[in-house]
Protein backbone atom coordinates (compact mmCIF):
# COMPACT_ATOMS: atom_id res chain seq x y z
CA UNK A 1 0.00 0.00 0.00
CA UNK A 2 2.67 2.60 1.01
CA UNK A 3 4.26 1.32 -2.53
CA UNK A 4 1.41 2.28 -4.48
CA UNK A 5 0.68 5.93 -2.31
CA UNK A 6 4.24 6.83 -3.45
CA UNK A 7 3.96 6.05 -7.37
CA UNK A 8 0.49 7.99 -7.23
CA UNK A 9 2.61 10.91 -5.48
CA UNK A 10 5.23 10.53 -7.98
CA UNK A 11 3.08 10.64 -10.74
CA UNK A 12 1.34 13.17 -9.67
CA UNK A 13 4.45 15.22 -9.00
CA UNK A 14 5.64 14.35 -12.83
CA UNK A 15 1.96 15.67 -14.43
CA UNK A 16 2.40 19.29 -12.20
CA UNK A 17 5.53 19.51 -13.38
CA UNK A 18 4.31 19.01 -17.04
CA UNK A 19 1.80 21.51 -16.34
CA UNK A 20 3.96 23.96 -15.14
CA UNK A 21 6.14 26.23 -18.08
CA UNK A 22 9.20 28.32 -17.40
CA UNK A 23 8.13 31.84 -17.19
CA UNK A 24 9.22 33.93 -20.41
CA UNK A 25 12.34 35.59 -20.21
CA UNK A 26 11.75 39.98 -19.61
CA UNK A 27 11.61 41.92 -22.87
CA UNK A 28 14.61 44.16 -22.70
CA UNK A 29 14.47 47.32 -21.67
CA UNK A 30 14.75 49.86 -24.66
CA UNK A 31 17.11 52.91 -23.12
CA UNK A 32 15.42 56.15 -23.09
CA UNK A 33 17.77 58.77 -25.37
CA UNK A 34 17.96 62.26 -25.52
CA UNK A 35 20.13 64.79 -27.42
CA UNK A 36 21.92 68.09 -26.01
CA UNK A 37 23.43 70.54 -28.74
CA UNK A 38 26.81 71.63 -27.32
CA UNK A 39 27.07 74.57 -29.79
CA UNK A 40 23.80 76.12 -28.26
CA UNK A 41 24.32 75.08 -25.09
CA UNK A 42 27.73 77.45 -25.21
CA UNK A 43 26.14 80.01 -26.91
CA UNK A 44 23.36 80.49 -25.00
CA UNK A 45 24.58 80.52 -21.20
CA UNK A 46 25.43 82.65 -19.28
CA UNK A 47 28.61 81.82 -18.06
CA UNK A 48 30.32 80.98 -21.06
CA UNK A 49 29.38 84.78 -22.42
CA UNK A 50 31.04 86.47 -18.91
CA UNK A 51 34.11 84.14 -19.86
CA UNK A 52 34.11 85.71 -23.54
CA UNK A 53 33.82 89.19 -22.27
CA UNK A 54 36.42 88.36 -19.46
CA UNK A 55 38.60 87.34 -22.12
CA UNK A 56 38.13 90.18 -24.78
CA UNK A 57 38.94 92.59 -21.51
CA UNK A 58 42.14 90.82 -21.56
CA UNK A 59 42.64 90.99 -25.17
CA UNK A 60 42.16 94.48 -24.96
CA UNK A 61 44.33 95.32 -22.37
CA UNK A 62 47.39 93.23 -24.04
CA UNK A 63 46.79 94.65 -27.55
CA UNK A 64 46.74 98.50 -26.25
CA UNK A 65 50.10 97.49 -24.44
CA UNK A 66 51.77 95.85 -27.48
CA UNK A 67 50.59 98.68 -29.87
CA UNK A 68 51.95 101.54 -27.13
CA UNK A 69 55.76 99.91 -27.63
CA UNK A 70 55.02 98.77 -31.43
CA UNK A 71 54.50 102.44 -31.44
CA UNK A 72 57.98 103.38 -29.48
CA UNK A 73 59.58 100.46 -31.38
CA UNK A 74 59.14 102.28 -34.76
CA UNK A 75 59.75 105.96 -33.32
CA UNK A 76 62.82 104.54 -31.87
CA UNK A 77 63.82 103.01 -35.15
CA UNK A 78 63.44 106.04 -37.28
CA UNK A 79 65.71 107.79 -34.59
CA UNK A 80 68.17 105.52 -34.95
CA UNK A 81 68.51 105.91 -38.73
CA UNK A 82 68.51 109.43 -38.54
CA UNK A 83 71.57 109.18 -36.41
CA UNK A 84 75.21 109.20 -38.03
CA UNK A 85 76.89 106.11 -37.11
CA UNK A 86 79.70 108.06 -34.84
CA UNK A 87 76.71 109.45 -32.63
CA UNK A 88 77.27 108.40 -29.41
CA UNK A 89 72.81 108.84 -29.19
CA UNK A 90 72.91 106.45 -31.62
CA UNK A 91 74.18 103.81 -29.24
CA UNK A 92 71.91 104.51 -26.56
CA UNK A 93 68.61 104.78 -29.10
CA UNK A 94 69.58 101.23 -30.25
CA UNK A 95 70.00 99.83 -26.82
CA UNK A 96 66.49 100.99 -25.78
CA UNK A 97 65.19 100.10 -29.18
CA UNK A 98 66.74 96.30 -28.18
CA UNK A 99 64.78 96.86 -24.86
CA UNK A 100 61.42 97.44 -26.08
CA UNK A 101 61.62 95.02 -28.78
CA UNK A 102 62.47 92.19 -25.83
CA UNK A 103 60.00 93.87 -23.95
CA UNK A 104 57.27 93.21 -26.61
CA UNK A 105 58.39 89.75 -27.60
CA UNK A 106 57.46 88.97 -23.37
CA UNK A 107 54.51 91.04 -22.90
CA UNK A 108 53.26 88.49 -26.48
CA UNK A 109 54.11 85.97 -24.66
CA UNK A 110 52.27 86.61 -21.45
CA UNK A 111 49.77 87.62 -23.58
CA UNK A 112 49.15 84.04 -24.78
CA UNK A 113 49.77 82.54 -21.74
CA UNK A 114 47.10 83.95 -19.45
CA UNK A 115 44.50 83.98 -22.34
CA UNK A 116 45.17 80.21 -22.82
CA UNK A 117 45.01 79.68 -19.43
CA UNK A 118 41.82 81.75 -18.51
CA UNK A 119 39.98 79.77 -21.94
CA UNK A 120 40.98 76.49 -20.50
CA UNK A 121 40.01 77.18 -17.10
CA UNK A 122 36.61 78.94 -18.24
CA UNK A 123 35.63 76.43 -20.62
CA UNK A 124 36.39 73.24 -18.52
CA UNK A 125 34.19 75.31 -16.04
CA UNK A 126 31.10 75.67 -18.71
CA UNK A 127 31.83 71.64 -19.86
CA UNK A 128 31.82 70.49 -15.79
CA UNK A 129 28.52 72.74 -15.47
CA UNK A 130 26.94 71.61 -18.25
CA UNK A 131 27.83 68.01 -17.44
CA UNK A 132 26.35 67.68 -14.55
CA UNK A 133 23.18 70.17 -15.16
CA UNK A 134 22.83 67.13 -18.18
CA UNK A 135 22.89 64.31 -15.38
CA UNK A 136 20.79 65.89 -13.22
CA UNK A 137 18.26 66.37 -15.55
CA UNK A 138 18.27 63.03 -16.96
CA UNK A 139 17.90 61.26 -13.80
CA UNK A 140 14.98 63.60 -12.95
CA UNK A 141 13.34 62.68 -16.10
CA UNK A 142 14.60 58.94 -16.08
CA UNK A 143 16.86 59.11 -19.39
CA UNK A 144 19.61 56.75 -20.22
CA UNK A 145 21.64 57.72 -22.27
CA UNK A 146 22.14 61.97 -23.64
CA UNK A 147 23.89 62.19 -26.98
CA UNK A 148 26.12 65.54 -27.83
CA UNK A 149 25.66 67.16 -30.98
CA UNK A 150 27.35 69.99 -32.58
CA UNK A 151 25.83 73.20 -34.59
CA UNK A 152 28.23 73.29 -37.95
CA UNK A 153 28.21 77.08 -38.34
CA UNK A 154 30.01 77.84 -41.87
CA UNK A 155 30.58 81.51 -41.09
CA UNK A 156 33.79 80.11 -38.10
CA UNK A 157 36.32 82.12 -38.58
CA UNK A 158 38.91 79.20 -39.78
CA UNK A 159 38.53 76.00 -42.14
CA UNK A 160 40.39 74.44 -39.33
CA UNK A 161 37.92 75.44 -36.53
CA UNK A 162 34.87 74.34 -39.06
CA UNK A 163 36.55 70.71 -38.84
CA UNK A 164 37.14 70.88 -35.33
CA UNK A 165 33.13 71.25 -34.83
CA UNK A 166 31.85 69.00 -37.50
CA UNK A 167 34.23 66.16 -35.91
CA UNK A 168 33.34 66.74 -32.48
CA UNK A 169 28.98 66.28 -33.44
CA UNK A 170 28.28 62.63 -32.81
CA UNK A 171 24.52 63.11 -33.74
CA UNK A 172 23.70 64.13 -36.94
CA UNK A 173 19.83 63.96 -37.00
CA UNK A 174 17.47 64.24 -33.87
CA UNK A 175 13.54 64.90 -34.03
CA UNK A 176 12.68 67.34 -31.69
CA UNK A 177 10.90 65.70 -29.15
CA UNK A 178 14.25 64.25 -27.86
CA UNK A 179 16.05 67.66 -27.98
CA UNK A 180 16.85 68.54 -24.20
CA UNK A 181 18.66 71.31 -24.86
CA UNK A 182 16.22 74.51 -23.92
CA UNK A 183 15.60 72.58 -20.83
CA UNK A 184 19.33 72.31 -20.15
CA UNK A 185 20.20 76.05 -20.58
CA UNK A 186 17.37 77.00 -18.63
CA UNK A 187 18.34 75.25 -16.07
CA UNK A 188 22.17 75.99 -16.06
CA UNK A 189 21.37 79.88 -16.35
CA UNK A 190 18.77 79.55 -13.20
CA UNK A 191 21.52 77.88 -11.16
CA UNK A 192 24.40 79.86 -12.17
CA UNK A 193 21.97 83.43 -11.48
CA UNK A 194 21.12 81.16 -8.17
CA UNK A 195 25.22 80.95 -7.30
CA UNK A 196 25.82 84.13 -8.50
CA UNK A 197 23.48 85.69 -5.78
CA UNK A 198 24.63 83.64 -2.83
CA UNK A 199 28.14 85.26 -3.45
CA UNK A 200 26.85 88.50 -3.54
CA UNK A 201 25.31 88.00 -0.26
CA UNK A 202 28.55 86.23 1.13
CA UNK A 203 29.95 89.54 0.39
Amino acid sequence: MAAFCGLVAIACVGAFAEDVKPAAPAAPKVPRIAVVDLSRVYRSYAKADELQKKLDDMSRAFNEKEAGLTARIRQLAQEAESLSMGNPQREKVREELSAKQGELARVSDEANRQLDEALRGGMLEVYEDTVRTVTEYAKAHDIDIVLKQQTFEPNQPSAREQSIRIGQGNVLYCAPEYDITDAVIDRLNKGHEARKKELEKKE
